[in-house]
């Protein structure tokens, strides 16, 4: 007040006022600090509360001593980064310390404190006014890998409580589901690139794996394992896959040359899948003629698939013509057994 009143009677000059203000700020935060401190030590939401506030006004200050050249830029830069780091550490510690103190569970309190906040310093995130952008993508890279966690730790205790077989599959699904989104995350940032996009297929194989499984868990579920299982999961497998492999393509994760390879091994597998599943029901149901079909079906897309390869160049052209000289030879049998059966 003294120096304001001095600057108003013209004693002091306007600049001599400012910078002369700029270091009575660095006291009145330091005695702010110190009286809350001391009187609350006892409050962990207030401490918290108290050591962000210093945070905060530390920051603003140092920047009001930049604009006034007093203080260097690179240290100003330096101070940000460090304090972006503290400052999330005490928006922690004041969201965990309110969840702690109304009775939540000990890893929810962890997990909400953690979301509230990341919202929080991504709203200030702006122009990295409070906070460096490396340490909001660090955050947000850490609580998406924690919810993957968070997922997969409470899809076990669900599965447990009621005593399901879904216990082998729900963590994992969830696990892998939510997994992926951290590799999508840091690729749009362009980060590691060679590492996500091979961390990228790895989760999809392993959620396609678990998709798959589907079946089979459902029927221990039901106390009731049928063959019908393994039948459904033939197929399910390099059906998904290939959705999978479309879905990576359409994010450019997979160039078009290797998407259409992967494809084709997956086709294989598909018409192999097909045919036996149609083969078993057939031979169960007795009827030879879905058995001539499910072996024109066989040979027919077979051919289709070998042309396909040969195109990507996965398969010699002397093989494909030996394939359809043999080929269309056994579909000739294949129609005729067909048309015998029908007769």
């Amino acid at each position: 007040m003294l120096i304001f009143t001095n600057f108003i009677l013209g004693i002091i000059s306007q600049k001599d006022f400012v910078i002369t203000s700029y270091y009575l700020i660095w006291i009145l935060i330091g005695d702010i600090f110190l009286s809350i401190f001391i009187t609350n030590l006892s409050n962990l939401i207030v401490l918290s509360l108290d050591f962000l506030l210093l945070s905060i006004l530390c920051h603003l200050n140092l920047q009001f001593g930049f604009r006034l050249e007093k203080v260097k830029e690179s240290t100003v830069n330096q101070f940000i980064k460090m304090n972006s780091y503290i400052m999330v550490l005490e928006l922690f510690a004041f969201f965990y310390s309110i969840f702690f103190l109304i009775a939540f569970d000990i890893i929810l309190s962890i997990y909400f404190s953690l979301i509230i906040m990341t919202l929080i310093v991504n709203l200030l995130s702006r122009k990295e006014i409070l906070f460096s952008k490396t340490v909001i993508i660090k955050v947000n890279i850490i609580i998406l890998v924690i919810s993957a966690i968070i997922g997969c730790y409470y899809s076990v205790l669900f599965s447990l409580r009621i005593e399901s077989t879904f216990v082998f599959l729900y963590p994992f699904l969830t696990l892998f589901s939510i997994l992926i989104l951290p590799s999508f995350y840091m690729l749009r940032k362009n980060m590691y690139e060679k590492f996500n996009n091979r961390a990228i297929l790895v989760n999809c194989a392993l959620l396609v794996l678990f998709i798959t499984l589907i079946p089979i868990i459902s029927s221990l579920e039901a106390s009731q394992f049928e063959l019908s299982a393994i039948y459904y999961t033939m197929l399910i497998f390099p059906s998904v896959s290939l959705l999978f492999v479309f879905g990576i393509y359409l994010l450019g994760i997979l160039s078009e040359k290797r998407s259409l390879m992967v494809s084709h091994y997956l086709l294989w597998i598909l018409i192999v899948d097909v045919f036996l599943v149609v083969l078993f029901t057939s031979i169960s149901l007795n009827n030879y003629i879905l058995v001539s079909l499910d072996a024109l079906f066989l040979s027919f897309f077979s051919q289709l698939n070998l042309r396909f390869g040969l195109k990507l160049n996965r398969v010699k052209e002397s093989s494909v013509k030996r394939f359809t000289r043999s080929n269309s030879y056994l579909m000739t049998i294949e129609l005729s057994v067909l048309f015998f059966s029908l007769f």
